[in-house]
């Protein structure tokens, strides 16, 4: 036993035993479209930089900042009682199928982030970008403060992983400013409960925790 796997609809957990390196992948499928009567189609090149950047800051803001810690009677338990478990993300381009399907829309450029907002509807494994995702703008939240800065790009990401917007009134972490589901840059532990959850049903007489 080398690999141990869990297929989910929105995504796919698998856990290298001899490494310890837990690896989270989203495949994702892209529709890809065009807002706007004189905006020219998607090149492939353009779509290519696209799905390159949009992986490369999800991975720069979720990967490596967790210690996965193991406890129980398995072998793997015991093998990694004392070593904190990497935790890496991933999303792959797919041409069929997918867990996700994701609505990219090239927008007019120079167009405001705050008119055209990226969104994702977990029920239906949706995902609706714009192609000036990787335009940082200041965000606020409902308590009146602001950020400078803001990528929503790893923020679309925490939705597909269940996790709520916090920058609404009635969210319990309103004051986490720093918070990435808020209007920060910081990913928390609560924020991998789907991930700990099909973690602690892979193993037997194993139990993950951060």
């Amino acid at each position: 036993m080398s690999h141990v796997v869990s297929r989910q609809p929105w995504g796919t957990v698998d856990i290298d035993t001899r490494t310890g390196v837990i690896f989270i992948q989203e495949s994702w499928f892209y529709s890809w479209q065009i807002l706007g009567a004189r905006i020219p189609n998607w090149t492939y090149q353009e779509k290519r930089i696209f799905h390159n950047r949009l992986d490369q800051e999800i991975w720069g803001r979720w990967s490596s900042h967790f210690a996965i810690r193991v406890s129980g009677t398995s072998s793997f338990a015991h093998a990694f009682a004392s070593k904190p478990l990497k935790l890496e993300f991933d999303i792959h381009w797919v041409l069929h199928g997918g867990n996700w399907h994701v609505n990219a829309y090239k927008v007019p450029r120079g167009a405001s982030p705050s008119v055209y907002r990226s969104n994702v509807i977990f029920a239906s494994r949706t995902i609706n970008l714009y192609s000036l995702i990787f335009t940082p703008y200041e965000a606020a939240n409902d308590a009146g403060a602001t950020r400078r800065g803001f990528l929503a790009g790893p923020h679309e990401f925490g939705h597909t992983l269940e996790n709520p917007d916090e920058y609404l009134r009635n969210s319990r972490y309103l004051s986490d400013t720093d918070s990435l589901m808020n209007i920060g840059h910081e990913v928390r532990v609560r924020h991998l409960h789907l991930i700990l959850e099909t973690l602690n049903t892979m193993i037997p007489r194993t139990e993950f925790h951060a």
